[in-house]
């Protein structure tokens, strides 16, 4: 199975303000607001007590058994990362209508075009997208529905899990460090 990312969840989307009083909704090194997202965002979920969804319990504790909020977060921004697309195909299908089926055949046509030594850099295991992932990652897709659509940083799926595991980092540069990574190590492998 693709390694997706684990389950996603909207429960939180507060951001701060730019200097005209805007929602930060993206941010960039260009104008200033990356710094200023990042070192709100440190404070805040660690500051912040985000109810925890059902859907991320476990993975909360899968974190704190593997290392905390520093593995958490590189693990996170590595599958983040690596299969943004695969998620934004798998949403946009979902979202009109396309059923599992449909979506497994384009892929079976895409798997049966690779060459043998294509075919054998990773198993079809790895490829493919089974049916309870489609599921849930198109569900999810309609979840973020309620977040709106100027805000659109990579975080909030997770911020019940980031915030419960940063009550462990009391150190601001720390967090900050981390939530740099994050997203650096986001845009490197979804531009791969």
């Amino acid at each position: 199975m693709t390694l997706l990312p684990p389950p996603r969840a909207w429960v939180d989307w507060a951001v701060p303000k730019d200097k005209n009083g805007d929602d930060i909704g993206t941010a960039s090194n260009d104008d200033g607001t990356y710094e200023l997202y990042l070192n709100w965002l440190a404070e805040y979920l660690y500051e912040t007590d985000i109810p925890i969804p059902e859907c991320q319990k476990d993975v909360i504790a899968e974190y704190r058994s593997k290392g905390g909020a520093d593995h958490s977060l590189f693990d996170l921004s590595e599958r983040i990362g690596y299969t943004i697309w695969d998620v934004d195909g798998i949403e946009r299908d979902y979202g009109e209508g396309k059923s599992w089926e449909d979506f497994h055949a384009h892929e079976r046509s895409c798997w049966d075009e690779f060459s043998k030594e294509e075919q054998e850099e990773q198993t079809e295991e790895e490829y493919f997208i089974w049916k309870d992932e489609y599921e849930r990652i198109g569900r999810e897709g309609q979840e973020r529905k309620v977040v709106p659509s100027h805000i659109r940083h990579s975080d909030i799926p997770y911020r019940a899990v980031v915030a419960a595991l940063f009550k462990d980092v009391p150190k601001h540069s720390c967090r900050y460090h981390m939530l740099h990574r994050f997203y650096s190590v986001i845009d490197e492998n979804a531009s791969k």
